[in-house]
């Protein structure tokens, strides 16, 4: 029997990994949808997303009650950054955007338990009572402009050996929806050292990149100056790989 991810309840609920509203966009210009996907790897792992696709991992009072109240506050910036419109994000919004990546990214590593899900059963309770998001979490939007419609790509990333109890081990979850692009990033820190320092690959991540967690204290503005696409400068496996190797320090 599968209980909920987000609680101790049966998961008697097909929940969708990509809203249909979402989906509806790709439908409405009358093309089938393109997709890519990673397979998995010694340290990441991939799922191909089509078009409708449900995973039955979450009850029928998560999915109906906080899951849907996220997806309806999200809907209006996503939906204008979906039809790529600059859009302004106020300090509020920029935690719910946050908080809806989050969730989306805990219901794509469930996909086939493929590997061990890097987020605790803790942590994902805890986004559902209280909305909170995980110590050593960073959140990115970005603008893609390539050939996929969907893209989803999970990595796990250690600096050190996968089994050592005092290393660093790190999940990157990236998914692209037609021109948006959300990176969440997260890290379990061995005990006794609450924050960790990471760096990735030197590029103009300022503006490539706005982040949205921790979040700004004023509002931010999407899409940022450089776009994504897939091939030159910057392609898209340059956003998924730009903490790969892991350059990580406890601080």
């Amino acid at each position: 029997m599968r209980y909920c991810l987000f609680c101790d309840k049966r998961a008697n609920t097909r929940e969708h990994i990509l809203p249909d509203w979402m989906l509806d966009h790709f439908r409405a210009m009358k093309r089938d949808v393109r997709l890519t996907f990673d397979l998995e790897g010694q340290h990441r792992h991939g799922i191909k997303i089509t078009p409708g696709i449900r995973v039955k991992r979450v009850c029928s009072d998560c999915n109906s009650k906080w899951m849907s109240n996220l997806e309806s506050s999200s809907k209006p910036l996503l939906g204008s950054m979906l039809h790529d419109v600059t859009t302004p994000i106020d300090t509020l919004q920029q935690t719910t955007l946050a908080r809806w990546a989050l969730k989306t990214a805990m219901v794509m590593e469930s996909i086939g338990n493929r590997v061990h899900p890097f987020h605790t059963q803790k942590e994902r309770e805890e986004l559902r009572t209280s909305f909170k998001i995980p110590k050593n979490t960073y959140i990115w939007l970005a603008r893609y402009a390539g050939a996929n419609d969907i893209a989803y790509i999970g990595m796990h990333l250690w600096n050190d050996k996968p089994d050592d109890p005092k290393t660093i081990h790190c999940y990157v979850n990236t998914v692209a929806i037609g021109y948006v692009a959300l990176q969440v990033f997260s890290a379990h820190v061995p005990n006794g050292h609450p924050r960790i320092n990471v760096a990735p690959f030197p590029a103009p991540w300022g503006k490539l990149l706005v982040k949205i967690w921790p979040t700004a204290n004023s509002s931010l503005v999407w899409p940022p100056e450089f776009t994504f696409s897939d091939t030159g400068f910057m392609a898209l496996g340059d956003l998924v790989e730009r903490f790969k190797p892991i350059d990580a320090t406890v601080a």
